[in-house]
């Protein structure tokens, strides 16, 4: 009678579990697709589709109670495994409120008045190296500047505090893996 009665009370716990343990488990945070939803880079790689576009977000503070205070800067680091699929530009609210351009001018007309990013993803610095040009005339070495393509990085700062959106998009024509970290000592989300 005891082991019919802990047989079942064993089957009753081990079908619990089974049923509740689907509504317990934790699903996957998906990156925003628009700039309402924005929010914190999610944490390990994200993949992204070819032609998508993904918003994250942050608060930059700026410590104002004296005009001498030097801005902090905020970095912006997203590392891809294909280079040249991704990039990412960083858009203030004001930017994106801006007029788009107008064909018919040239943009240095239209500067301070058009949406443009505050910034985009360049390759990050590597190093340098060297070579020698041993062209027809006497020998020049030509310094030449190393960059990492699989790994974009923005900094920036302001006398303001303001919130910042990194908008990440695949150029590629496939999926692509990313992983986007964003820092700074005066940086929140």
């Amino acid at each position: 009678m005891f082991r019919l009665f802990n047989s079942a009370l064993m089957v009753s716990v081990l079908l619990a579990i089974l049923v509740a343990a689907p509504a317990l488990a934790a699903t996957t945070p998906a990156p925003a697709t628009s700039l309402k939803d924005a929010g914190a880079p999610l944490p390990g790689w994200v993949e992204v589709e070819p032609g998508a576009v993904q918003w994250y977000k942050f608060k930059y503070h700026y410590d104002n109670s004296d005009k001498d205070n030097e801005p902090t800067q905020a970095l912006v680091q997203l590392r891809m495994n294909a280079p040249e699929n991704v990039i990412f530009e960083v858009w203030t609210p004001e930017r994106l409120r801006a007029p788009l351009p107008d064909p018919s001018l040239d943009l240095d007309e239209q500067e301070g008045t058009v949406r443009v990013p505050v910034g985009m993803g360049t390759p990050a610095f590597a190093g340098k190296t060297w070579h020698w040009d041993l062209g027809d005339h006497a020998p020049n070495r030509h310094t030449v500047v190393l960059t990492d393509k699989c790994c974009l990085t923005w900094a920036g700062s302001a006398r303001a505090t303001d919130t910042y959106y990194v908008v990440v998009k695949n150029k590629g024509d496939t999926t692509a893996s990313y992983k986007l970290s964003i820092t700074g000592p005066e940086i929140s989300f």
